[in-house]
């Protein structure tokens, strides 16, 4: 079960039939904690491509990586089941992942629309609505 206050950082959408884990609050070691709790069970109903905005999340300074290496241990737990894991942040995650991007697994999109369109491998033609979705316990 899930404490209340990390409840309200998680939320869960469906956007074009792949799960959206849309992240905000502080990324702190329980929010990630409940992160990988997430993408285990969407990997165990048998989504093998996840999407996970960071974007409203309150993200460590730029010069700390050790977040982005907690989320790279639950991206390889996804690849375990020949899954991906696209992520969206802000400019900032943008800018830093560009230094270490090639050396890392994670695929960093602007937008969940671009990470839509990377996963699918199509081109961008334009807005995906979202629909609501709740993981079962």
């Amino acid at each position: 079960m899930m404490a209340p206050d990390l409840q309200k950082n998680i939320a869960l959408f469906l956007l074009s039939g792949i799960p959206v884990v849309e992240m905000s609050g502080e990324l702190s070691e329980a929010a990630l904690g409940i992160l990988r709790q997430t993408i285990d069970s969407l990997a165990c109903a048998g989504h093998v491509d996840v999407i996970v905005n960071f974007a409203r999340a309150i993200r460590p300074k730029a010069g700390d990586r050790n977040w982005l290496v907690r989320v790279e241990a639950v991206v390889a737990s996804l690849k375990a089941h020949r899954g991906h894991i696209d992520i969206v942040g802000g400019s900032d995650l943008l800018e830093a992942s560009a230094h270490w991007q090639s050396r890392s697994a994670l695929r960093i999109a602007s937008s969940e629309d671009e990470a839509l369109c990377q996963i699918k491998g199509v081109r961008m033609t334009g807005y995906t609505p979202r629909m609501p979705a709740v993981l079962a316990a």
